[in-house]
């Protein structure tokens, strides 16, 4: 299923980048490492010997010499690879920030959306010094904030649980509504415009909703019309009036994230 989003993309192309100036980021706030803090990283790539350079570093002294330590060199484009390592900071068994290193091409894509050059002997002693962490995961599905937190809570009894991602949770829901494609409504741009207004006098707070044009087997193979997708609230799917034109399909959002455990 391919989804169109309606808005304005910048695409890098062959060796094209885009790149705005400004000081090179910081990995974490060393003043912010407390007692739930772990470093943990991961990742595809292996060394010359098949070594791979997964570790991870609970103490908080330590943590904050390892992020004290992490350098940058020159802004370079961004490149990406399997072979990687990703190194995260978990707080209270959360993903709070990450790099991504890219070995081959000695770079790093940092938290700015941004990469560059990175030195990897930077991660060897801590390698030795840790190695190796061996790790399994699980994806699961929540409808929910509480299912999801009731979730985590029982997993943080868990000692070799290490952090999980964490849902957005932004919409309750979705619906469709179908229109003609006609001179009024020539394009899906056309008819988010006119349902915008109407959205705004249920729901004003626009970060509360969405909109979308699915590529789904409803638009791809039925030309004449137009299906719209609304994420919000299930108020909104209650209370929108849009004269003649029919809401269906309210269907609750899933969201899903990932959970992190040590493996013996």
């Amino acid at each position: 299923m391919k989804i169109v989003h309606l808005a304005l993309i910048l695409l890098g192309l062959g060796s094209f980048s885009f790149f705005i100036k400004g000081d090179i980021p910081k990995f974490f706030a060393i003043e912010k490492v407390d007692d739930s803090t772990k470093i943990v990283a991961y990742g595809g790539f292996l060394d010359e010997n098949g070594k791979d350079f997964n570790f991870i570093i609970e103490k908080p002294d330590e943590i904050k010499e390892f992020i004290s330590g992490i350098e940058y060199g020159e802004k370079v484009y961004n490149v990406f690879s399997e072979e990687s390592i990703e190194i995260h900071v978990v707080q209270n068994y959360q993903d709070i920030t990450s790099l991504t290193v890219i070995p081959k091409y000695k770079r790093v894509f940092t938290n700015n959306g941004y990469s560059y050059q990175f030195d990897l002997n930077q991660l060897n002693s801590w390698r030795k010094k840790y190695h190796s962490l061996k790790y399994t995961y699980k994806g699961m599905d929540f409808k929910t904030r509480e299912e999801f937190e009731q979730f985590l809570s029982i997993q943080k009894q868990n000692p070799d649980f290490l952090y999980s991602s964490r849902p957005a949770f932004r919409y309750e829901g979705s619906f469709e509504i179908q229109f003609p494609k006609n001179e009024k409504f020539k394009n899906p741009q056309a008819i988010m415009d006119y349902l915008k207004p109407i959205i705004n006098e249920v729901e004003p707070d626009e970060e509360k909703y969405g909109m979308s044009y699915i590529l789904g087997d409803k638009n791809f193979n039925n030309s004449d019309q137009y299906t719209i997708t609304i994420s919000g609230s299930k108020r909104i799917f209650n209370e929108l009036k849009v004269d003649n034109y029919k809401k269906s399909n309210w269907v609750l959002t899933v969201e899903n994230a990932i959970f992190y455990y040590k493996e013996k």
